[in-house]
């Protein structure tokens, strides 16, 4: 059941399929094989466990380099303060199994600096030049519960596996209690003193997933040691994480969710929604009007619409708009409620009749025009950019509303065509 959630509530199937390309399945799949080895060894203190995990520590470190923490989760691992002396103990005393380790170690992770000499003809490459860590401004906070890329918000199964950690004061596992704190504190302080905190334009908190195992190992203990009534109340508390990742999954991919800029709003706006009008709904871009000058307007003033319609309410040549060559934005600005479950669409186009072709055209749902929230009256607006269309025969600006499940008024509609004075 560990499994299953791990694939299916986490990030991972994300990053197992559209983002294949980071390194963290392949980190998690490393650090995974190294806890496994690793485990064994303290509990056989076989030296083949040990060597293989040396390896996987070679494999780890080349893969991700900061990922050298997970040594800091070996006294977890160990199970036991008399277990971890005694392994520590065992390999310190066999020197020559010992130097074989660290040999495997170096070898595996001397191909990365093998590589970066054979490159750059340096053996160590810093390749965040002007990015680093401010460990005096973590966001310990931010990086579990914000909105924007929190931990807990975009893969909530994770803070149900928590429940372990309380099972481990219900048993009176302390020593487990205290190293499992202990280096999720120390991992959650590197990870959030990194300068850019939420990692970029990514699904979740991206730099957990290396780690994702260890908040699975207490999982796995609570439903392994618990009566059966726990356990079932357990699995149930988890099951709904399998669907609600999956549906972010696609939010994120299909442009529902911003990739950079959530917040607590936005987030709630779009919660659960997978339709087609909302995608997009957060990326609309902003134009600073200081740098750009009106050339024309166009009032359309009220237009009221039936539904399930198809209506032309603009179709205007470009040789009755002064200096149309020199227009790069097309802003249209109306009033309405912007009701949430309006399926209407609204295209603009710009089309030569002349040879059928098109310079422009765009499709979008009347609710990516709202500026405040839904089901409320204001303003709503959209930016249509385009390079400036240099002909001097007919082209024609049309403007088409396509109504869907409801009747519909706009009120106020305008179209600004504006000039950038400055800049691009």
């Amino acid at each position: 059941f560990c499994q299953i959630l791990l694939v299916l509530s986490t990030s991972v199937t994300h990053y197992a399929t559209y983002e294949a390309g980071f390194s963290h399945v392949y980190s998690l799949f490393a650090i995974t094989a190294f806890i496994y080895f690793v485990k064994y060894y303290f509990e056989e203190n076989k030296m083949k466990h040990f060597l293989f995990s040396c390896v996987y520590l070679g494999l780890i470190f080349i893969l991700r380099q900061a990922n050298i923490l997970i040594i800091l989760f070996v006294p977890f691992i160990a199970a036991s303060k008399d277990n971890l002396l005694k392994g520590i103990t065992t390999v310190f005393s066999n020197i020559r199994i010992l130097l074989l380790g660290v040999l495997l170690f170096v070898g595996i992770a001397s191909i990365q600096l093998t590589l970066w000499y054979l490159q750059t003809g340096q053996c160590f490459v810093y390749s965040y030049q002007g990015e680093g860590f401010n460990f005096l401004d973590p966001h310990f906070f931010s990086i579990l519960f914000s909105y924007k890329k929190g931990l807990f918000v975009y893969t909530p199964v994770l803070f149900i596996t928590l429940f372990g950690l309380v099972w481990f004061v219900f048993k009176k596992y302390y020593y487990l209690l205290f190293t499992w704190i202990s280096f999720f504190v120390i991992l959650t302080f590197v990870l959030s003193s990194w300068w850019s905190w939420f990692y970029g334009c990514s699904y979740g908190l991206r730099a957990y997933v290396d780690y994702y195992t260890i908040f699975f190992i207490p999982f796995a203990m609570i439903l392994h040691q618990t009566n059966k009534i726990t356990r079932i109340i357990i699995i149930a508390l988890s099951m709904p994480s399998i669907p609600l990742n999956i549906i972010q999954t696609y939010q994120y991919n299909a442009y529902i969710l911003h990739w950079i800029d959530m917040d607590k709003e936005k987030y709630w706006k779009v919660f659960l929604q997978t339709n087609d009008r909302f995608k997009g709904l957060f990326w609309k871009k902003n134009i600073d009007l200081s740098l750009c000058s009106t050339i024309y307007e166009i009032n359309l003033n009220d237009i009221s619409l039936p539904k399930n319609t198809k209506n032309k309410v603009l179709n205007v040549n470009s040789l009755e708009i002064p200096d149309f060559n020199k227009v790069s934005i097309i802003q249209l600005l109306f009033d309405n409620d912007f009701q949430k479950d309006d399926n209407s669409e609204i295209v603009l186009s710009i089309d030569k009749p002349e040879n059928n072709h098109n310079y422009y055209w765009h499709k979008l749902f009347l609710i990516r025009f709202y500026e405040k929230d839904f089901n409320e009256w204001q303003t709503g607006l959209y930016n249509y950019e385009f390079s400036p269309i240099n002909d001097t025969s007919d082209v024609y600006v049309s403007l088409e509303i396509n109504t869907g499940n409801r009747d519909i008024v706009l009120k106020n509609v305008r179209l600004k065509f504006l000039n950038k004075t400055i800049g691009n």
